[in-house]
């Protein structure tokens, strides 16, 4: 089996010391078990390992991670994926995902430590819209010689529970003891959670923008989320030599997914009419990228949680206005100022990425000054 000899063959480019760990001997047995089942995957490798290896295949890829080593992906009965990272030490994740209306995965995270060995193992029920029906987790440890410690970790499950979860340290334990009587308000703390991640990461020190758009051009800067939804929805038509007919405007979409693009259309217009009232309609526009994702998750999910701040840049006549805004499900806030281009240019600079944004850089005329042309 090709998909067998590549990951062999990958395994025995890892360091003696993991290798002889039994942990690490424990769940590679179980990959190759696995792997069995598969019927199509994908393998993302480090640079230097790829130039290594002696079987390679259009299946296999370089990934610049700077802490991946290699990252498995495979689809069949159940779908798996299977990673090692390096850091400062090594560890491994592995996730094995059954998929239905409700998707059941255990993932298993091992960490190898000079003389510890640490296995994090979560067991959860998630649907497509990221609601979590059940969350079990527990955590293992054994020393240097590989001896089970005998200790049940709660206040490490405790930690990363909150971490997970987004509920304060002190109440983590009664959450996870009980997560169904909590499992609503669980999941919503989560949501927000995360989108309070995206804008710290991109809304930060560094602010990592949009591409540039008018006003009324807004609807077309989700597309993305609306034609996802009407091709799930479309069902396409061959002929006999297997080409596809045109859809015309006709086309039935199914009765549940026209509900949610309706509602999701319904959302958006409600955020373009607050964003509208702060900003106005007039001159070209960039946003923070933490907008632009958490906006999105809102329109295709099917709850009411939008909890998001960030920057918006105007532009009108190469005079730039800044506006701070925080969206709270159909409520926003808001706080403006003038900025100077140079103040603009800043902005723009703070996050090396922004230079592959497509019209930042007319937008903050950056090509006008040679001295900062990227």
């Amino acid at each position: 089996m090709e998909l067998e000899t590549i990951i062999k063959e990958m395994l025995s480019l890892v360091d003696k010391d993991i290798k002889n760990n039994p942990s690490y001997k424990r769940i590679t047995k179980e990959l190759f078990k696995m792997i069995k089942e598969c019927t199509n995957y994908r393998i993302d490798i480090c640079e230097d390992l790829y130039n290594s290896l002696n079987h390679k295949n259009d299946k296999v890829f370089i990934v610049n991670d700077f802490d991946t080593l290699f990252y498995i992906d495979c689809e069949g009965n159940k779908n798996i994926s299977f990673g090692i990272n390096k850091n400062n030490n090594y560890s491994i994740d592995f996730v094995v995902t059954i998929e239905n209306e409700i998707y059941s995965s255990i993932t298993t995270q091992i960490i190898f430590e000079k003389d510890l060995t640490t296995w994090k193992i979560s067991q959860e029920d998630v649907n497509d819209d990221g609601y979590y029906y059940s969350y079990l987790f527990n955590v293992y440890k054994y020393d240097k010689n590989h001896q089970l410690i005998n200790d049940t970790f709660e206040s490490e499950l405790d930690n990363d529970f909150s971490k997970i979860f987004n509920v304060p340290l002190k109440d983590a334990k009664k959450y996870r003891q009980n997560f169904k009587k909590y499992r609503e308000y669980l999941n919503e703390s989560k949501k927000i959670g995360v989108m309070q991640k995206l804008d710290e990461l991109y809304c930060g020190r560094e602010l990592l923008f949009s591409e540039v758009f008018l006003f009324n051009d807004l609807d077309d800067f989700f597309i993305d989320f609306s034609t996802e939804m009407i091709e799930e929805g479309m069902k396409v038509q061959y002929e006999d030599d297997d080409e596809e007919f045109l859809i015309d405007e006709e086309t039935e979409l199914d009765e549940d997914l026209t509900e949610k693009y309706e509602k999701a259309l319904d959302k958006l217009d409600i955020i373009k009419n607050n964003i509208r009232k702060v900003t106005g309609s007039n001159g070209e526009f960039t946003m923070t990228n933490n907008l632009c994702m958490n906006i999105t998750t809102y329109l295709k999910s099917k709850d009411d949680i939008l909890v998001t701040k960030g920057f918006i840049i105007k532009k009108i006549d190469n005079e730039y206005t800044l506006y701070l805004i925080k969206i709270n499900s159909d409520k926003i806030t808001s706080m403006s100022r003038p900025i100077t281009l140079e103040q603009a240019r800043e902005m723009y600079n703070s996050h090396e990425f922004n230079k592959n944004i497509y019209g930042l850089q007319e937008f903050f005329q950056i090509n006008k000054d040679k001295t900062l042309k990227l």
